[in-house]
């Protein structure tokens, strides 16, 4: 990574804008910054660091105080690098977190974080991501290094540096530690030897476990032995010449010992299995036998099933055989039956039929009993003309209804109306009174027109009145701070102006004595002649005519004198314009 230029604006100890071009130190290679305590040395590191990664070594845990002291409440902060990685430049700007006047009212507001990264490109600066986050996710995988990273490989923070070359051996190995990162070596260094300690812990155990196997398959050799001492006499003089190993066993030491034991155990373990297989051969031979005796119950057992179920069968088949005739009678039953279900439906349908037009006769004769007793006179009339009545008494039923729902609601929209009147009669006493406020105020000045204009647009709610007192109120406020402090500005800016004229007359007494000193030049060079020698100015080895010095010569000390007369008068007029602004202000 290549540095191109940095901006440091109300950052540090710089108010006004300050550019660094490190481009111009490129052709040197290495380069110092060099200057007095607190000139901002350390400064120019913080704002490379802070505009990489959005926090300064110095200040870690406290952003706010990135902002210059010096900055006015309206001044700025802001940071901005160009630097180069590769073939490509780029450019992040960042301004940390402060407070600045509210635009409305007093008080003071907050103005969060920004970050803007940029790359050149076709002659000009493109936009690659806004916001601190989007910035710092971007020139993460752009960079390839943490903060903490780049604090350790690339800029040394000069507090560290400082306390590693006053620290004693001990000391410097603690920052050396801290600086590098290397507690993560450390760490892998004591977790090996936890992890060695934690295997030979490991070994003793699985040593002692083994002796207990060792142990417990002794005696299960033993007890297999005794079992079969009947039935298998070599297995017995085995077991017993194995026996007699074993017991010398464990007077042995070391891998020996616990090697003739599992040497024993396996022999003993051959003839087990043997055993284990021949056991397996009978069982399966048990387990053979078993199936085929299984199969033959469950055939026994269906066949006596089936003969119960034939007994069964041949007795019911007897008992029907005894009712024949009962069967023969039901079965013409069941056919007539038959016949008669299938007029079933229709008889229903024929029934329920009847029943609804004997239903609807009785509604029509009420439905004419009610119109003659209405006195309608086509009481009688065929239900074409009655349908027709009908559909027109529909329609005046729906417009009275329509009329009905109307006249119910004409108390409530009474009501509405008398409110709306009031409020409409309370408007235009508010508007009178206003227009009356407004043919009184045009001898105000053009700032009280903006409030009263501001002021008819919130007239009309109770808000809007409450901030126009509020900002009236903060007007008289100002305007009675104004009136108090209106002397000292005068006495301030008379001060300033004071200053400043000594400072003009301090200005030009150094002119006039430089003046003088060049007016005095020619003389000081005649006096430096000597004949014969040529002359510093025209080289002429004689001199007919050199100048005489005045009475009045003008050395060295006057003039230095004069400058820091004239500089501590601009001092003065820097401090009397300064504190003319702050009263301004």
């Amino acid at each position: 990574m290549r540095l191109h230029r940095l901006a440091l604006e109300g950052f540090g100890p710089f108010r006004e804008r300050q550019i660094v071009d490190f481009d111009a130190f490129s052709g040197d290679g290495i380069f110092l910054i060099s200057g007095r305590t607190g000139a901002g040395k350390s400064s120019i590191l913080d704002g490379v660091c802070f505009a990489l990664y959005g926090d300064a070594p110095r200040y870690s845990g406290s952003e706010k105080r990135l902002r210059s002291d010096h900055c006015a409440p309206d001044d700025g902060t802001e940071v901005q690098l160009e630097f180069s990685l590769g073939d490509r430049r780029l450019r992040v700007t960042r301004s940390p977190e402060y407070s600045r006047p509210k635009r409305r009212g007093a008080g003071l507001t907050p103005v969060k974080q920004q970050a803007q990264l940029d790359e050149w490109a076709d002659g000009g600066w493109v936009g690659l991501a806004s916001g601190p986050r989007d910035v710092g996710l971007l020139l993460g995988d752009v960079l390839g290094l943490t903060r903490e990273q780049f604090l350790q490989v690339i800029l040394l923070a000069q507090g560290r540096f400082a306390q590693f070359l006053l620290a004693g051996n001990d000391e410097r190995q603690a920052v050396l530690r801290t600086l590098f990162g290397t507690r993560r070596y450390e760490d892998y260094a004591r977790a090996l030897v936890e992890r060695r300690k934690a295997a030979i812990e490991g070994v003793g155990e699985a040593q002692r476990a083994i002796e207990v196997l060792l142990d417990h398959a002794e005696r299960l050799a033993a007890e297999a032995g005794a079992a079969h001492a009947t039935t298998d006499a070599d297995a017995t003089d085995s077991d017993a010449t194995d026996a007699g190993a074993t017991d010398v066993a464990p007077g042995d030491a070391g891998d020996a010992a616990v090697s003739a034991r599992v040497e024993s155990l396996t022999r003993a373990s051959g003839r087990s299995r043997h055993r284990v297989e021949t056991a397996d051969a009978d069982v399966a031979e048990a387990q053979t036998l078993r199936a085929r005796a299984e199969t033959a119950f469950v055939d026994g057992k269906r066949t006596a099933q089936a003969q119960a179920e034939l007994a069964a069968e041949r007795s019911a088949l007897a008992h029907l055989e005894a009712d024949a005739t009962a069967i023969a009678d039901a079965r013409a039953e069941l056919d007539r039956a038959g016949a008669a279900e299938s007029l079933r439906a229709t008889l229903e349908v024929d029934a329920r039929r009847s029943a609804e037009l004997a239903r609807a006769q009785q509604e029509e004769r009420a439905a004419r009993e009610a119109l003659a007793a209405a006195r309608f006179d086509d009481a009688d009339a065929d239900e074409t003309h009655l349908q027709a009545a009908i559909d027109e008494w529909i329609g005046q039923l729906a417009a009275w209804q329509e009329a009905e729902e109307l006249e119910r609601c004409l108390p409530d929209r009474r009501r509405q109306l008398d409110g709306l009147s009031a409020q409409l009669a309370k408007t235009r006493t508010e508007r009178e009174r206003v227009d009356a406020a407004l043919a009184a105020a045009p001898v105000r000045s053009a700032e009280l027109d903006v409030a009263i204009a501001a002021a008819i647009e919130l007239a009309g709610t109770e808000a809007g009145l409450a901030e126009r007192i509020a900002a009236d109120d903060a007007r008289l406020t100002a305007a009675r701070e104004l009136d108090a402090i209106a002397p000292r500005v005068i006495d301030a800016e008379a001060a300033y102006a004071a200053a400043a004229q000594r400072a003009e007359e301090g200005g030009k007494g150094v002119v006039q004595l430089l003046q003088r000193r060049l007016q005095n030049h020619a003389a000081e060079l005649a006096a430096d002649l000597r004949s014969g020698e040529p002359c510093a100015v025209c080289g002429s080895p004689e001199h007919p005519r050199p100048a005489d010095a005045t009475p009045d010569v003008v050395t060295d000390e006057h003039i230095a004198a004069a400058e820091r007369e004239r500089d501590a008068r601009r001092a003065a007029e820097s401090a009397a314009q300064q504190a003319a602004r702050e009263v301004r202000e």
